[in-house]
């Protein structure tokens, strides 16, 4: 006969007296409409960082999330990282994780073809050295490096391609001002050198700027410096799709003639 209400109810009089008995002993409670905690509460969370399922996608994939763990004592420093781990202590993080190491490894071992092939993504196409190797996605970041350049979710030699979404930013200088403050909060050890230049990409105007870090290559037992090159353009869809060419800063003028031809061959999508 379908569900009944109170007021479909034969003696609904009776219901809600039994009600009223049922309830009776409950303790009573006092509600406030609001509060000057509730209303501090409520500005405090509008300036919360939100994320779409796309950037925490590309955020597990980099080690993001485990790092800020580590960082904060989410997680015990002595965990061992997985496959996704990636960077705790230096260098360019990314998705890449072969194995090995890439203290003790020599230019020799990641110069880079002078004969290109082309990457073919959803969102961008690039060509880049024969002798390199795209890692990841249609869908996510792409870290192109040489092989013996990465190792255990650290980039040595070669570059990371991602994209960022900043809704409170209305420029683009503002938009590459705050991914340079998230990358730097998410790399240790990493801070900007100098100002955003404007650069023209195939047309495009972008902005760049150099990072400084530490390399996880070594020279005489000791983490030689990183130079990281950024560039960032304005995605046709909103947002920004950038570039980190990454190398131990005494070789990057070795590779500045590769990372120029990458990125001159860039196309957006």
């Amino acid at each position: 006969s379908g569900p009944q209400f109170l007021s479909d109810h034969p003696n609904p009089g009776n219901r809600v007296a039994a009600v009223d008995k049922e309830i009776q002993n409950w303790p009573p409670k006092s509600y406030l409409p609001s509060s000057q905690e509730f209303a501090r509460a409520k500005q405090d969370s509008s300036n919360v960082k939100t994320y779409t399922g796309q950037q925490i996608a590309d955020g597990a994939k980099q080690g993001l999330w485990a790092r800020q763990n580590q960082q904060s004592g989410a997680t015990p420093p002595n965990l061992p990282a997985g496959n996704n781990g990636g960077s705790s202590n230096g260098g360019s993080s990314s998705n890449a994780t072969q194995g090995g190491n890439v203290s003790n490894v020599s230019y020799g071992q990641v110069k880079p073809s002078s004969n290109f092939t082309q990457l073919q993504h959803n969102a961008f196409t690039i060509a880049y050295p024969s002798n390199w190797r795209p890692n990841g996605d249609q869908n996510s970041g792409v870290t192109i490096a040489p092989p013996a350049g990465v190792a255990q979710g650290e980039v040595a030699y070669g570059v990371i391609i991602g994209a960022a979404q900043d809704q409170n930013a209305s420029t683009l200088d503002q938009a590459m001002q705050d991914l340079v403050q998230s990358l730097e909060q998410s790399n240790p050890g990493l801070q900007s050198s100098g100002s955003l230049q404007n650069i023209q990409v195939n047309g495009m105007q972008g902005r760049a700027v150099n990072l400084r870090g530490t390399s996880p290559v070594q020279q005489n037992g000791r983490r030689l410096p990183e130079r990281d090159w950024l560039v960032g353009l304005p995605r046709p869809q909103g947002g920004l799709l950038y570039l980190v060419f990454i190398s131990p800063e005494n070789q990057f003028a070795q590779l500045n003639q590769t990372y120029q031809r990458m990125l001159n061959s860039l196309q957006l999508k």
